[in-house]
Protein backbone atom coordinates (compact mmCIF):
# COMPACT_ATOMS: atom_id res chain seq x y z
CA UNK A 1 0.00 0.00 0.00
CA UNK A 2 1.11 3.11 -1.17
CA UNK A 3 0.12 6.23 1.70
CA UNK A 4 -0.44 9.16 -0.35
CA UNK A 5 -2.74 12.40 -0.78
CA UNK A 6 -6.76 11.55 -0.88
CA UNK A 7 -9.35 10.12 0.14
CA UNK A 8 -9.15 6.91 -1.43
CA UNK A 9 -5.89 6.14 0.65
CA UNK A 10 -7.62 6.92 3.50
CA UNK A 11 -9.95 4.79 3.16
CA UNK A 12 -7.61 1.90 2.74
CA UNK A 13 -5.88 2.46 6.05
CA UNK A 14 -9.06 2.48 7.72
CA UNK A 15 -9.77 -1.29 5.78
CA UNK A 16 -6.15 -2.24 7.10
CA UNK A 17 -6.72 -1.21 10.39
CA UNK A 18 -9.76 -2.93 10.43
CA UNK A 19 -8.67 -6.04 9.13
CA UNK A 20 -6.08 -5.73 12.01
CA UNK A 21 -8.74 -5.07 14.36
CA UNK A 22 -10.66 -7.99 13.57
CA UNK A 23 -7.23 -10.30 13.37
CA UNK A 24 -6.93 -8.37 17.40
CA UNK A 25 -10.34 -9.88 17.99
CA UNK A 26 -9.91 -13.07 16.45
CA UNK A 27 -6.92 -13.17 19.00
CA UNK A 28 -8.67 -12.37 21.86
CA UNK A 29 -10.96 -14.57 21.24
CA UNK A 30 -8.19 -17.65 20.67
CA UNK A 31 -7.25 -16.43 24.37
CA UNK A 32 -10.07 -16.77 26.05
CA UNK A 33 -8.91 -19.96 27.26
CA UNK A 34 -5.20 -19.68 26.34
CA UNK A 35 -2.95 -16.51 27.37
CA UNK A 36 -0.05 -15.17 25.23
CA UNK A 37 3.25 -16.42 26.71
CA UNK A 38 5.14 -14.32 24.06
CA UNK A 39 5.23 -11.96 21.41
CA UNK A 40 8.48 -11.68 19.09
CA UNK A 41 9.00 -8.94 16.93
CA UNK A 42 11.38 -9.43 13.72
CA UNK A 43 11.41 -6.05 12.31
CA UNK A 44 13.62 -7.21 8.85
CA UNK A 45 10.45 -9.58 7.93
CA UNK A 46 7.69 -7.16 9.09
CA UNK A 47 6.46 -10.03 11.04
CA UNK A 48 4.93 -10.61 14.38
CA UNK A 49 5.41 -14.31 16.18
CA UNK A 50 2.56 -14.67 18.85
CA UNK A 51 2.79 -18.13 21.60
CA UNK A 52 0.30 -19.13 23.67
CA UNK A 53 0.95 -21.18 26.48
CA UNK A 54 -0.98 -24.07 25.15
CA UNK A 55 1.84 -24.43 22.32
CA UNK A 56 0.09 -22.58 19.71
CA UNK A 57 1.72 -20.16 17.38
CA UNK A 58 -0.12 -17.39 15.13
CA UNK A 59 2.19 -15.51 12.90
CA UNK A 60 1.09 -11.45 11.61
CA UNK A 61 2.98 -10.70 8.93
CA UNK A 62 2.65 -7.08 7.82
CA UNK A 63 2.83 -5.86 4.13
CA UNK A 64 4.54 -2.94 4.30
CA UNK A 65 6.33 -0.78 6.83
CA UNK A 66 3.50 1.25 7.65
CA UNK A 67 1.25 -1.12 8.68
CA UNK A 68 3.80 -3.05 10.50
CA UNK A 69 4.53 0.37 12.30
CA UNK A 70 0.80 0.86 13.27
CA UNK A 71 0.19 -2.89 14.22
CA UNK A 72 3.55 -2.75 16.41
CA UNK A 73 1.94 0.29 18.27
CA UNK A 74 -1.07 -1.79 19.03
CA UNK A 75 1.14 -4.15 20.28
CA UNK A 76 2.93 -2.38 22.78
CA UNK A 77 0.18 -1.05 24.12
CA UNK A 78 -1.39 -4.93 24.56
CA UNK A 79 1.21 -6.72 25.08
CA UNK A 80 2.98 -7.46 28.71
CA UNK A 81 6.74 -5.66 28.80
CA UNK A 82 8.29 -8.84 30.11
CA UNK A 83 6.45 -10.43 27.47
CA UNK A 84 7.67 -9.12 24.23
CA UNK A 85 11.04 -9.59 22.92
CA UNK A 86 12.30 -8.31 19.18
CA UNK A 87 14.81 -10.59 16.65
CA UNK A 88 18.65 -9.83 16.67
CA UNK A 89 19.45 -8.14 13.50
CA UNK A 90 21.91 -10.64 11.58
CA UNK A 91 25.52 -8.98 10.72
CA UNK A 92 27.12 -9.49 7.46
CA UNK A 93 29.15 -12.19 7.71
CA UNK A 94 27.46 -14.01 10.58
CA UNK A 95 24.09 -15.22 8.22
CA UNK A 96 26.59 -18.24 7.11
CA UNK A 97 28.10 -20.72 9.85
Amino acid sequence: MVVGKGRRNTHRLDKILGVWYSQMSMISAWMDEEYLMKCVVDPLKKTFYLYSNEGDTKTVVCDNTDQFMNVLKVVRAMCPEGRLTYTEPIASGEASS
